[in-house]
């Protein structure tokens, strides 16, 4: 439990350090904002019950994380589309405009993937302490 607990202070260390500098600031101001916030929530719940010794919760967590990035990525792409301008005859625009939209939202995907990752690595410290 000691091993967990360094890990992820230290993790939530850094990260603060990188969303007080503003490295990490692009995460709140994409149109997923509140499916980045959910899985991000959820991480953080899921480390806390793995704390608290409900591993099943834990387990159901990570099941589903990946799952909460796609469906951002699904918002994403509809909120993408609805913003685009189809009547502007510059498809120069519209693809740069397309683009910007389709990071943003692989970028819930990506953060659904990396928590997944996270819980399971937190799941591995702590059948390694038994």
């Amino acid at each position: 439990m000691k091993t967990l607990l360094i890990w992820n202070f230290g993790v939530a260390a850094v990260l603060s350090f990188l969303f007080y500098t503003g490295t990490l600031s692009f995460l709140l101001a994409v149109p997923t904002v509140y499916v980045v916030s959910v899985l991000l929530a959820l991480t953080a719940l899921a480390v806390a019950s793995l704390m608290l010794h409900r591993v099943r919760l834990c387990l159901w967590i990570s099941k589903h994380m990946t799952r909460f990035g796609m469906l951002g990525t699904g918002i994403g792409l509809v909120v993408g589309m609805q913003s685009m301008n189809f009547t502007s005859t510059d498809t120069l625009v519209m693809a740069n405009e397309l683009a910007h939209h389709i990071g943003f939202a692989f970028l819930s995907t990506i953060l659904g993937i990396a928590g997944n990752i996270w819980i399971n690595w937190n799941l591995f410290l702590v059948k390694q302490d038994e």
